[in-house]
C-alpha cells in the first residue's frame, strides 16, 4: 500500500469511528451507571450551543465515567489540577470575561459561574464510544476535533 493509501485507510477508518459515535443515542452524564467504566471517546454538546468538547479516555483507571465526572465541579472544594481545565471552567472564563486560568479562583463572579456549572453539565448531552486501543482513541479525539471544531477544545 502506498503511503497515500495507507494515509486514506486510516482516515476512513477515524471517519466511520467519530461518525458512529455521532450516532449513538444521547445520554446525560447524571446518568452515572449508563457510562462504561472502559477507554473511549466522548463528546459533549448542548442543545443550542451545539458541539461543545470532545475528551478521552485511555487507560483502565481514567476510564469514561471517571474522566466524564472530572468535567462535573461540585462545590465546595477547589478542583484537581487535572480537573482545573474541565468544560466548566472554560464556560467560566468565557462567562465573566477572563482568558488567563492564573488567580481566577480568586475571582468571586468566576466562583460563583464555576460551581453553577455542575448542575447545566450534568444535563448536557453525551456521547461516548469504546476505543480500546490508546493510540487509536487519541487518533480519534484529534480527528473529532479536527472535524466537529467543538468550542472548548482550541
Amino acid at each position: 500500500m502506498a503511503m497515500n493509501d495507507d494515509i486514506q485507510y486510516h482516515a476512513d477508518i477515524l471517519a466511520g469511528r467519530v461518525s458512529e459515535l455521532l450516532a449513538r443515542p444521547p445520554v446525560y452524564p447524571s446518568e452515572r451507571r449508563k457510562i462504561p467504566m472502559v477507554s473511549g471517546v466522548y463528546l459533549f454538546s448542548e442543545l443550542g450551543q451545539g458541539h461543545l468538547y470532545v475528551g478521552v479516555a485511555t487507560s483502565r483507571t481514567n476510564h469514561l465515567r471517571a474522566r466524564i465526572l472530572q468535567h462535573i465541579p461540585r462545590p465546595p472544594a477547589r478542583p484537581r489540577k487535572s480537573t482545573a481545565a474541565t468544560l466548566a471552567e472554560r464556560i467560566a472564563m468565557e462567562g465573566v470575561g477572563v482568558s488567563s486560568n492564573k488567580g481566577v479562583y480568586d475571582n468571586e463572579e468566576f466562583c460563583e459561574l464555576f460551581w453553577a456549572l455542575g448542575p447545566r453539565i450534568e444535563h448536557m448531552d453525551l456521547r461516548f464510544i469504546e476505543v480500546d486501543d490508546p493510540a487509536m482513541a487519541r487518533a480519534m479525539e484529534k480527528f473529532a476535533v479536527w472535524v466537529l471544531n467543538p468550542r472548548y477544545n482550541h
